[in-house]
C-alpha cells in the first residue's frame, strides 16, 4: 500500500494496518485501507507480463499431465470452483438529514388514563354463547331443482298419444308403425352423485351439504348412489352416511346411459385436475357423460375437462336448464384474470380480523353483482396471495393488508358502511377483543372517531399489561394477540392519538416477552417516543455519539475512544452527537426503492453496533431527532479522509482542496452589527469546501457588505440588493449532490440529457425570479422586450449583452460579483431535491407553468395557453423560494454547450470553448417537454428572440476560482 505524502501526523502508519490485516483479514484490508487514505500500488508492464507467463506455465503442467495443484487458503485470491464476488467498495457514512423533535413528544412518565384503568378480569374474555347468521345459498333452490331432475333424471313414455306428434307424421305422408306416446321428464331408476370434499373446496361444503339433503327430500335415496370424495377421484370412495366417514368402498364405473352429476370443481383450484381428467375419460369409454356443477366462473375452467364433462357455473345468477336435452351442449371455457372481483371483496372487508366463509359470501350475494364477483371471485379469495389461512377462516396479510385499507379509505365506497355492519353482526358472537381490535381500525379508516368502550377497552388492556394482577392467568394469551394485533395495525395509527392506548400495551408486551432490549422489534411507524416510560428512561439526558471504524456503526458516550479487539484504542471517524434519555436507539433501515423495514431497538448501554446496508439508508431516531445517514463511495475526483473530526474529502487535482461533511442542523443568522435575527434551518447535509465551512461553523451565516436587505423566511435564507429603488432578491442555495440529466426511463427525454453524478461543493446565490425589465432598465436606461410590463421578465436579450448588463451592475454595486449560474448550478436549484421530470412532480399544469398548456408533456390533460409572458411571481415557486424556473422565458447560463459526461463530476463549469450557449427553463411558447428540468437548448452569444431571459447569480467564477460570494 502507498502512503500518500500529504497525510496527517496522527493518521494511521504502516503498522496499525498490519494490525489490522491481522485482525480482519486480507479482504477487510482492501476496503479498509482506502479509510486510512492509502492507495493499492500500481501494477507495472513488467508485473503484468510476468502473471501471464505463470498462468501460461499452469497450462503447461496441465498439457503435460501433471495433477493440478490443490488451491491452499493463500490462494484464495485467484478463484474457486465455488465462485468468488468482488468486495464492495467502502462506504463512507454521514448524516444526510437532521428533523428535530419536539419536547412534548416525550412520554417520560405513564399517561393517567393508563393509571386510571382498572385491569381485565377473568370474565371479561371469554366469548358469550351466540351462532352466526345463515349465510345465503350459493344459488337459489327454486332454479337448481329443475336442473338437478334433468340433470339426474330420463324420459319415460305414458300411456297418453302424442297428438301433436301424430298429426306431424300424418301430415308429412309418411308411415305411422306405432302410435307415439306422450314422453315426461322422470327421475332415473339408478343415478350417481358424485361429491367431492377436497380442501380447496371447504368455503363451498355447507352448499354442497344442503344440496345432498335437499336432493335426498325431493327425490329419496333409493337408486341414488352418493359417491364422495375426499381427495379427488380414486378407486377407494366414501358413501354419503350421516355420521360415518371410515367405510371405504371401492367404487365402480355406472352402467352406460346412467346419468352422473359431479359436485366439484374438478382440481382446478389447486391445479391438480390430471386425476379427474382421467376419470372422464374412464367414465366416456363406459358411455358416461357426466355433468358438473362447480363453484367456479367459466374463466377457471379447462378445454381438456370441457371435453369429458358437460359443466355448468353453480352461482345464484346463472339460469339452468330444464330439459334433458340441453344438457348435451357443449360447452367452451372463457379467459380472463382468475383473481377478478378479489379486490372488491377485499375492499369492503378491509377492516375484518377475520373473514369467514360465509361472511364473505354474505357479502358479496347482498353488496355485489356477479360483474363485480362472482363464484370464482369467493373461491380464489381462498387462494389469494395477501391473504393467510387461520383454521377455518381468513386473515389479511400484515404485509398487504394497509394498501386495501388505504384503498377503502380514498374511494369511500358508500357500501363499506354496510359491510362493516355486516362484519358486526357476523363477529358480534366473538371475543371483546376483536371486536374492539375492529371498530378501532374502522374509526381509522374512515378518520372518525373511535368508539370510546373500544378505547376503553384497550386502556384496560394495556393496564393489565402494566400491573400485572397476580390473580390473572390469561397474560401470556393477553400478550401474544397484542403483538398479533399490532401487526394488523395502519401504520399511521400509532402517531394517532387514539392509538396510545395499543401503542402503550405494545410496548409493555415486547418488554415483558423480550428482556433483551437490543431484540426489540416495533411494526413500521411505531414512535418510541410516546412509550418512553415504558423503556426505563433517565430523567436527564445522556450524549452519545455515532462513529464508523471501519464498516462498522458504533454508539460511543461522548469522548470515550473505541478498543479493538486486541486492545488498540480506535476513536473511529465521527458521524453525529445524540441526546438519548434511555438506552434503547430506534433504527430502521430504507431500500433503495423507499421501502421501510421494521423499527429495531438496540440497547446502547450494552450492544454498540449498528447494522450497516449494504444498499439504501439507515434512519436513525433518538429522544430529540430523527437522523437520515447514508453511506457514499470515494468520488473519482477525490480520496475520503475520516477521522475524529468526520468526513472529509481532498481532491486529486493540483492545488488540491478540502472539504468537509457539514452534518443538517440550525444555524444562527446575524446582521450586518452582529445582532441575531434568526435560526436557518440546513435540512440536508452537504459537502462545502474548507474555508465556508469553517466560517458556517464558527460565525453562522452573516449579512454580506453588498446586500441591502438579509434575512430568513419560510423558504430559507435570502439577500437583497437595490439599484434605483428597484429590489432584486436572491436566495441562498446550499452545496449538495445531486443526479444531472434524466434516467432513460423518462417520457420524451432527449439524446443529450445523460444522467451522471454532480457534486457542488460550494453554496451560492441565485436570483429567485428572472432578471425584470425594470432592472434592466434601471441599469441600462431602455428596454429591449417585446412583450412590455415592469414585473414581467426581460427579454430579447442576447448573450453579450446580458455580460454588459452584468460589468455595468457590478461597477454600480462593488462587492456584488453578480454572473450567470453554470448550467449545473441551474439544474440543481430547479430541481430544489426533486428526482421527478419538473419539480412540480411528473407533470404540470398551467396554474404551475406558464407553458403552451395545449401542448401538454406525456399523458398529461391539455390546458390554457396564454401565448405571453407573465409577471416573474405570478406562479408558484419551488421549495427554494425560487419563481418560474419552468416556463415564462428560457434563461441563459454561462456554459458552453456541450455533451454532458458519463461519470461523476464536481463543480463542473462546460466546455471550454464552443459555438453557442446554453439555454434552460423553456418557455411560454414551449410545450410541456421543454420545460422538464433536464431539458437542454442553446443559442448563440448573438442570438435574441422573445423568449430568452435570464436570472442572476453570484458565487463561483469559473474553474478552480472563487468570487467573493459565498454565504
Amino acid at each position: 500500500m502507498n502512503r500518500p505524502r500529504d497525510l496527517p501526523a496522527c493518521a494511521p502508519g504502516r503498522g496499525d494496518l498490519l494490525r489490522f490485516l491481522a485482525l480482519h483479514g486480507a479482504d477487510a484490508l482492501a476496503q479498509g485501507a482506502e479509510l486510512f487514505g492509502y492507495q493499492p500500488p500500481e501494477v507495472s508492464e513488467a508485473q503484468i507480463d510476468l502473471c501471464l507467463r505463470e498462468e501460461r506455465d499452469e497450462t503447461e503442467e496441465e498439457e503435460s499431465g501433471v495433477p493440478e495443484r490443490q488451491p491452499s487458503v493463500g490462494d484464495a485470491s485467484k478463484g474457486t470452483d465455488t465462485g468468488s464476488r468482488p468486495a464492495s467498495p467502502m462506504r463512507y457514512y454521514r448524516v444526510l438529514e437532521r428533523t428535530p423533535l419536539g419536547e412534548d413528544e416525550l412520554r417520560l412518565t405513564p399517561p393517567s388514563r393508563l393509571l386510571d384503568a382498572l385491569p381485565l378480569d377473568e370474565a371479561d374474555l371469554p366469548c358469550p354463547a351466540w351462532s352466526p347468521p345463515e349465510p345465503p345459498p350459493l344459488a337459489p333452490w327454486r332454479r337448481l331443482w329443475p336442473f338437478l331432475r334433468a340433470a339426474l333424471g330420463t324420459l319415460r313414455y305414458s300411456h297418453q298419444v302424442d297428438v301433436e306428434r301424430l298429426v306431424n307424421r300424418l301430415a308429412s305422408g309418411r308411415l305411422v308403425t306405432a302410435i307415439p306416446m306422450r314422453a315426461k321428464l322422470g327421475w332415473a331408476p339408478r343415478a350417481q352423485l358424485i361429491v367431492d370434499l377436497s380442501l380447496s373446496l371447504y368455503p363451498f361444503w355447507e352448499d354442497i351439504h344442503r344440496l345432498v339433503g335437499q336432493l335426498h327430500k325431493l327425490r329419496g335415496k333409493a337408486g341414488l348412489e352418493v359417491i364422495l370424495f375426499e381427495a379427488g377421484p380414486s378407486h377407494r370412495y366414501l358413501p354419503w352416511e350421516e355420521g360415518r366417514r371410515d367405510h371405504y368402498r371401492t367404487y365402480r364405473l355406472p352402467e352406460a346411459g346412467t346419468p352422473v352429476l359431479v359436485l366439484s370443481d374438478l382440481g382446478l383450484l389447486d391445479r391438480r385436475s390430471g386425476p379427474w381428467l382421467a376419470f372422464g375419460q374412464r367414465l366416456q369409454r363406459a358411455g358416461v357423460r357426466p355433468v358438473g356443477l362447480l363453484p367456479l366462473a367459466e374463466r377457471h375452467w379447462s378445454q381438456a375437462l370441457c371435453r369429458y364433462f358437460t359443466p355448468f357455473v353453480w352461482d345464484h345468477d346463472q339460469r339452468y336448464p330444464a330439459h334433458r336435452h340441453a344438457l348435451r351442449r357443449r360447452r367452451s371455457p372463457a379467459s380472463g384474470d382468475p383473481f377478478a372481483g378479489c379486490d372488491h371483496l377485499l375492499t369492503l372487508l378491509a377492516d375484518a380480523v377475520r373473514i369467514e366463509p360465509g361472511l364473505v359470501r354474505t357479502v358479496r350475494a347482498r353488496l355485489l353483482t356477479t360483474a363485480q364477483a362472482d363464484v370464482g371471485s369467493e373461491a380464489m379469495l381462498w387462494r389469494h396471495p395477501q391473504l393467510l389461512h387461520k383454521g377455518s377462516c381468513l386473515a389479511p396479510h400484515p404485509a398487504h393488508q394497509e394498501q386495501w385499507r388505504d384503498r377503502a379509505a380514498r374511494e369511500a365506497d358508500p357500501r363499506k358502511a354496510e359491510a362493516d355492519a355486516l362484519v358486526r353482526l357476523w363477529h358480534a358472537g366473538l371475543s371483546v377483543a376483536i371486536r374492539a381490535e375492529e371498530q378501532m381500525l374502522r374509526a381509522h379508516t374512515h378518520d372518525s372517531e373511535a368508539d370510546p368502550e373500544a378505547v376503553a377497552f384497550m386502556w384496560r388492556v394495556a393496564a393489565t399489561l402494566y400491573r400485572r394482577p397476580p390473580g390473572y392467568t390469561h397474560l401470556p394469551q393477553l400478550r401474544a394477540w397484542v403483538v398479533r394485533m399490532a401487526e394488523r395495525q395502519h401504520q399511521r395509527h400509532w402517531r394517532w392519538e387514539q392509538g396510545e392506548a395499543q401503542a402503550a400495551a405494545l410496548a409493555l408486551a415486547r418488554r415483558q416477552v423480550t428482556p433483551s432490549s437490543d431484540r426489540l422489534v416495533f411494526p413500521q411507524g411505531f414512535d418510541t417516543n410516546r412509550v418512553l416510560w415504558a423503556l426505563d428512561p433517565a430523567q436527564e439526558p445522556r450524549r452519545y455519539q455515532l462513529r464508523q471504524r471501519g464498516q462498522e456503526l458504533l454508539i460511543t458516550t461522548a469522548g470515550e475512544a473505541m478498543e479493538g479487539a486486541d486492545g488498540f484504542k480506535m476513536p473511529g471517524s465521527h458521524i453525529a452527537d445524540l441526546q438519548m434519555y434511555t438506552h434503547q436507539l430506534e433504527w430502521q433501515q430504507e431500500s433503495p426503492e423507499g421501502r421501510l423495514g421494521p423499527v429495531h431497538l438496540v440497547d446502547i448501554h450494552h450492544r454498540r453496533a449498528l447494522p450497516i446496508p449494504e444498499r439504501g439508508r439507515l434512519l436513525i431516531r433518538g429522544n430529540r431527532e430523527r437522523l437520515v445517514v447514508d453511506g457514499m463511495t470515494r468520488p473519482v475526483w477525490g480520496q475520503i479522509l475520516q477521522g475524529p473530526v468526520g468526513l472529509t474529502v481532498q481532491t486529486l487535482e493540483q492545488p488540491q482542496r478540502v472539504m468537509h461533511w457539514l452534518e443538517p442542523g440550525e444555524f444562527p443568522v446575524y446582521d450586518r452589527k452582529g445582532r441575531l435575527i434568526g435560526q436557518h434551518t440546513l435540512l440536508q447535509g452537504c459537502l462545502m469546501e474548507e474555508s465556508e465551512y469553517r466560517q458556517l461553523r464558527q460565525q453562522g451565516f452573516r449579512q454580506p457588505d453588498w446586500a441591502d436587505g438579509f434575512g430568513v423566511d419560510g423558504y430559507g435564507l435570502f439577500s437583497e440588493f437595490s439599484i434605483e429603488g428597484i429590489t432584486q432578491r436572491l436566495r441562498w442555495i446550499p452545496p449538495g449532490r445531486f443526479l444531472m440529466g434524466s434516467p432513460d426511463g423518462e417520457p420524451k427525454r432527449n439524446s443529450d440529457e445523460t444522467q451522471h453524478e454532480v457534486t457542488l461543493t460550494e453554496g451560492f446565490w441565485l436570483a429567485d425570479t428572472a432578471c425584470t425589465q425594470a432592472l434592466w432598465e434601471a441599469v441600462m436606461g431602455q428596454n429591449p422586450s417585446r412583450i412590455k410590463g415592469i414585473e414581467r421578465p426581460v427579454e430579447r436579450v442576447n448573450w453579450d449583452e446580458v455580460q454588459t448588463f452584468i460589468e455595468r451592475l457590478n461597477q454600480r454595486k462593488p462587492g456584488l460579483d453578480l454572473c450567470l449560474p453554470s448550467e449545473a448550478q441551474w439544474e440543481y436549484a430547479c430541481r430544489a431535491g426533486a428526482t421527478t421530470p419538473f419539480h412540480f412532480g411528473a407533470n404540470i399544469t398551467p396554474k404551475q407553468v406558464n407553458y403552451r398548456g395545449t401542448h401538454p408533456y406525456h399523458d398529461g390533460a391539455k390546458g390554457e395557453f396564454r401565448e405571453t409572458t407573465v409577471e416573474v411571481k405570478a406562479l408558484p415557486a419551488n421549495a427554494w423560494g425560487l419563481y418560474q424556473m419552468h416556463g415564462n422565458v428560457f434563461e441563459w447560463c454561462r456554459d458552453w454547450y456541450g455533451e454532458h459526461p458519463a461519470e461523476p463530476v464536481r463543480d463542473p463549469e462546460g466546455p471550454e470553448a464552443g459555438d453557442a450557449r446554453v439555454l434552460r427553463g423553456g418557455a411560454w411558447i414551449s410545450n410541456g417537454q421543454s420545460c422538464r428540468s433536464a431539458f437542454r437548448s442553446y443559442g448563440t452569444p448573438d442570438g435574441r428572440t422573445r423568449v430568452i431571459g435570464f436570472r442572476l447569480a453570484r458565487g463561483r467564477t469559473g474553474p478552480g476560482g472563487r468570487g467573493a460570494g459565498g454565504a
